[in-house]
């Protein structure tokens, strides 16, 4: 089940638990072209501490997202569209509305996923394993949490407002399948803005966000999928099995 959770980071779920957002929209990744400075033990340590006031001070996230899958197997990127909630410490909700409608609700016991199109539900219990993967995804962590799972270098570029923290998996199961994770940050605020998993085949899904609000008032409502009683809801992740093929 472990190794099946991994798994998830080539579909629709590398988003997944992505760290506190941030309102600035931006496209731009860690070019080439740009000379990033990267910080020494103490100001990474500086820089940690502030982050963690921030994350600490986070209780909910509403967000609008774009993501963006480069895969190998296709010529062109897949881009889709939708809304990001968050409610700390264990509650997230993704709504696929462009241009297919899904919905991935995350709880601190399970995973569902609803394809409204396919009259489709699924559920995974994933209670042996949430605070793991909560911090396998960077999400709702401070940076204590997460150097037990990544190594992290801290850089930036003096000419523009952005942070990168690069994280590079520890857990031999995830350096199977994670190359990178990079993360965007907004030196003013210290809110992530972007997210980018880069996998070890080469292919890698962008995730930005929009639209951000945070700790205001989410409804419990909104953790509740409404899925007609006729769509029977099976056990499993389909999106497993499409690892392979």
């Amino acid at each position: 089940m472990a190794d099946r959770l991994f798994c998830m980071q080539k579909y629709d779920l590398k988003g997944i638990f992505i760290f506190f957002l941030v309102a600035t929209l931006s496209y731009g990744l860690l070019g080439t072209e740009e000379k990033h400075t990267i910080y020494t033990d103490e100001q990474t340590e500086a820089f940690f501490k502030k982050f963690d006031f921030v994350q600490k001070e986070t209780k909910t996230i509403q967000a609008t997202f774009v993501e963006k899958k480069e895969l190998k197997l296709l010529e062109e990127p897949v881009v889709s569209k939708g809304r990001f909630y968050f409610t700390s410490p264990s509650q997230a909700l993704w709504e696929y509305q462009n241009p297919e409608e899904k919905t991935f609700l995350l709880t601190k016991n399970d995973l569902i996923s609803y394809y409204p199109k396919e009259k489709k539900a699924e559920k995974v219990n994933i209670k042996r394993f949430s605070g793991q993967v909560f911090k396998f995804f960077a999400v709702g962590q401070i940076s204590k949490d997460l150097k037990d799972y990544y190594n992290i270098e801290v850089s930036n570029n003096n000419n523009s407002k952005k942070i990168i923290m690069t994280l590079r998996p520890k857990k031999r199961r995830a350096k199977k399948r994670v190359d990178v994770v990079r993360i965007w940050i907004d030196k003013t605020t210290l809110q992530p803005y972007q997210i980018q998993y880069v996998e070890m085949d080469g292919d890698k899904t962008t995730l930005t966000f929009d639209n951000l609000k945070i700790n205001e008032e989410i409804s419990a409502e909104i953790y509740k999928l409404n899925i007609p009683p006729d769509v029977e809801i099976k056990e499993g992740f389909s999106e497993f099995s499409d690892k392979g093929k």
